[in-house]
């Protein structure tokens, strides 16, 4: 999870009041027209904050202009503004859904923040999709934002740079983009963080208890002197790629393992074979998945899935659930 800011002017009083809630999820690799807007109000009750959040409607532009169900957690706030936030089962109508329209449920559902000034808290969001596919989201760059509004009309949404709680608490102002990792973490393929990007881990500090953003050198890195690919690196993947191979069919003589597995599978359940098919069909789909064989991350893959970033998550989650091991490393697919 992402750091929960610095102790340094920590705050730890319950921010009683409205605020507007904008979650932005590796779903939705970066693309702030994908962000998911909630109608939140804290409230104090026994000495913990109480937040209760409403989905916004996509097209809203009032804090009225909620649909569906509120969710509620209560959580003590630390001694350096951290919190806790259990919301279970929460679901989402495809009217507040930016990312496909379509409803969405996640279980077991936490918020896991820091409260950074008495007008913002940032949170990592932690939960399992469940509807309508099955995916993680408990990595790190799951983030919501939290903005106190004072207006019934909906404030811009914030930049994606600003979905980061490595940030010191009490800084006032937004949130904090953590340590700034080097230019020479964007060595990327060459497996070497390349000259300088040493120099940078100390960065990890910059932001005041970030603890991901900015360390090593990272692709997150905006500072570091020597902005240079290091050399070497053997065959270490370029994410995402620039240049594609084919997927196998299902009918193709020569089916690698990973397509074997798929075709082979006719489980009604999973019915693997079918998503397949849909995702051969799909030029997004087709690019995302190649992507995820070359052994890139799920953000990087999702950024070349575009309409077809559902069908690429349906084989991902086939790839873990069915073929995990068939499917590891498998090249093309």
């Amino acid at each position: 999870m992402a750091g929960s800011g610095g102790a340094a002017g920590a705050h730890r009083e319950v921010p009683v009041g409205a605020f507007v809630v904008y979650c932005l999820s590796t779903l939705s690799s970066g693309d702030i027209g994908q962000v998911l807007r909630f109608r939140g109000e804290i409230a104090e009750e026994g000495g913990a904050m109480a937040l209760t959040m409403t989905p916004l409607k996509t097209t809203g532009k009032m804090l009225s202009d909620t649909v569906g169900s509120p969710y509620k957690g209560v959580s003590t706030i630390g001694g350096k503004g951290e919190f806790s936030l259990e919301l279970g089962e929460v679901a989402i109508p495809g009217e507040a859904n930016a990312i496909s329209g379509s409803d969405i449920t996640l279980s077991g559902t936490k918020l896991l923040g820091v409260v950074q000034t008495p007008d913002q808290l940032c949170a990592e969001l932690d939960a399992q999709l469940t509807q309508p596919f099955l995916y993680p989201l408990t990595t790190p760059g799951d983030v919501c934002l939290m903005l106190r509004t004072t207006d019934e009309s909906l404030p811009e949404t914030p930049a994606a740079i600003e979905f980061s709680c490595g940030g010191e608490a009490g800084t006032g102002g937004r949130v904090g983009t953590g340590g700034a990792g080097g230019e020479a973490g964007k060595a990327g393929g060459s497996g070497e963080a390349g000259a300088g990007g040493e120099g940078a881990q100390g960065g990890s500090d910059a932001g005041g208890g970030g603890s991901d953003v900015g360390s090593g050198g990272t692709e997150a890195g905006q500072g570091g002197s020597s902005g240079q690919a290091g050399g070497g690196g053997g065959g270490a993947p370029v994410c995402p790629p620039t240049e594609f191979g084919p997927l196998s069919q299902c009918d193709s003589p020569t089916k690698s393992a990973c397509a074997a597995c798929f075709c082979a599978d006719e489980d009604t359940e999973t019915d693997c074979r079918a998503k397949w098919e849909a995702c051969l069909a799909d030029e997004g789909c087709s690019k995302a998945v190649y992507c995820a064989n070359q052994g890139c991350s799920v953000a990087q893959c999702a950024s070349l899935a575009g309409s077809g970033l559902t069908k690429a998550l349906a084989v991902r989650t086939c790839r873990e659930k069915v073929c995990p091991q068939a499917c590891k490393g498998n090249g093309g697919g």
